[in-house]
């Protein structure tokens, strides 16, 4: 009793209606579809952004980039992931890699979005720095530490597994919500002060 307890069941091991199944491939292909647009999108208007900004620019390619490569692998692998056996689509061993390359993917674009955070922020020289790489450093930690409780551990059907490893992933993303919170507080002061200076100029010169 205590093992099925402690066991639970993942998402690639779940049989799918048609209904299920077709619901499903839409959205993946049309979350594929959004994020190449956004790829075109971002690199047209790259040249529009002045160069205080283009690092933001160049990590968002990146993020959207990687985004849609994921998808492509999430959809084919949900194509192949799956056999249709009297109306019932039933997962095979390719199931899991419909689900996993998530984690993939988000072990580089959510680092990507700290780096693109901190480039748009007042933060710069040493203090920027730092934030930064404690930014990439807990993105990644928090992925892959949630990465090791839902797919790797007993194949993602832990329980226990699931709960210690979402703990240490949670506490990851506490640091990424101070630094973010961090970044916000940083900018609105320089943004409070920009408005003043250009005002003070213009009592020099009148003056």
């Amino acid at each position: 009793m205590q093992d099925t307890l402690d066991a639970v069941t993942p998402p690639w091991s779940a049989t799918l209606t048609q209904g299920e199944h077709s619901l499903i491939y839409y959205f993946l292909v049309i979350a594929g579809l959004a994020m190449f647009a956004m790829f075109v999108r971002t690199w047209v208007s790259r040249n529009e952004v002045s160069s205080r900004y283009r690092p933001a620019i160049f990590a968002g390619l990146g993020v959207v980039g990687v985004a849609f490569l994921s998808y492509v692998v999430l959809v084919v692998k949900f194509d192949v992931g799956y056999d249709l056996r009297g109306g019932t689509w039933v997962p095979n061993a390719n199931a899991m890699l419909s689900w996993a390359p998530r984690y993939f993917d988000w072990s580089v674009t959510v680092p990507l979005l700290m780096v693109e955070l901190v480039a748009v922020s007042a933060l710069a020289g040493g203090a920027a720095r730092r934030v930064r790489t404690i930014g990439i450093a807990a993105a990644w930690a928090m992925i892959f530490t949630g990465f090791l409780g839902a797919v790797v551990v007993d194949d993602g059907t832990s329980l226990g597994a699931l709960w210690i490893w979402g703990i240490v992933s949670s506490l990851c993303m506490v640091v990424l919500v101070v630094l973010v919170i961090t970044l916000i507080v940083a900018s609105r002061r320089g943004l409070r002060g920009a408005p003043a200076r250009p005002t003070r100029s213009r009592r020099s010169c009148s003056s």
